[in-house]
């Protein structure tokens, strides 16, 4: 079987940690806001695909429709600032980024899946709203 040494894996997000805190402002933004759109896609087909069914039927049809807009995040490959909440403190505390670099890349990833979320719901109030 095989298997990645724990001090491997941290090599790994170590080096993950400087590749993030060297994109520029305008990726994380774009980056950000892809995959804010598609977080707010999947929380809007969650609850679309439960509607009308019961409490534990609309649980599991809700699960399995946020986990679809989720992989399509992971499959993509934008960036999430959970995923950057972690990646980098690790980095920062092990010294492979600073702690500018680190908030630096937070708050423009936090913006910009705030406003791709934002945007998204824009769009959809804009359809499911009757005039």
């Amino acid at each position: 079987m095989d298997h990645i040494s724990p001090a491997r894996v941290m090599e790994e997000v170590e080096a993950a940690s400087t590749k993030k805190a060297a994109l520029s402002t305008r990726a994380l933004l774009l980056m950000g806001f892809f995959s804010g759109a598609l977080l707010a896609y999947a929380t809007f087909l969650a609850f679309k695909a439960a509607e009308g069914f019961t409490t534990g039927a609309a649980a599991l049809i809700s699960g399995v429709a946020f986990s679809v807009g989720f992989a399509m995040i992971v499959l993509l490959g934008p960036e999430l600032a959970t995923g950057n909440f972690t990646v980098l403190t690790i980095g920062t505390v092990r010294g492979k980024t600073t702690w500018a670099e680190m908030l630096r890349n937070w708050g423009w990833m936090y913006l910009g899946n705030f406003l791709g979320c934002v945007f998204l719901d824009f769009l959809l109030l804009l359809t499911f709203t009757e005039s």
